[in-house]
């Protein structure tokens, strides 16, 4: 353990609210572009491996704002993590645990579909995050 490293990610989608919780914005924390479709461009190996260095003390991200994420930027943190730490698509978020906060009658994302829309990722909906904090 190293104590060192974060265990603990804050993250926002925008940078006034990154820098409200003294986080970082989520496309900044884990190096996804602004514009990227349906999936996020895989890194370098280079990059990858830098990142799974620094981030292998992770056990918990917090999101901020969640009203101003979207249901594929949710799915671009998932795509990214498990890119990271190298863990199947079933296992969501690589098995980090994501708190979200946040007030869904505040701003929703902007040009997107909400964050727990269907997205047009079939493996991502079959575990989508909505299924699983409804039950």
């Amino acid at each position: 353990m190293n104590p060192e490293l974060p265990s603990v990610l804050l993250m926002a989608p925008t940078g006034v609210a990154a820098i409200n919780i003294n986080g970082t914005t989520i496309n900044t924390a884990l190096a996804i572009p602004r514009e990227c479709g349906n999936n996020v461009p895989a890194m370098s190996d280079q990059r990858r491996t830098q990142m799974r260095l620094s981030l292998a003390e992770l056990k918990l991200i917090i999101i901020d704002e969640i009203s101003m994420v979207s249901n594929m930027g949710l799915l671009h943190i998932h795509q990214r993590l498990k890119e990271i730490f190298v863990t199947p698509n079933s296992e969501l978020f690589a098995g980090i645990s994501v708190l979200v906060f946040g007030d869904f009658f505040q701003l929703p994302p902007i040009r997107s579909a909400t964050t727990f829309s269907n997205c047009k990722n079939d493996t991502f909906n079959l575990h989508h995050p909505w299924h699983v904090w409804q039950n």
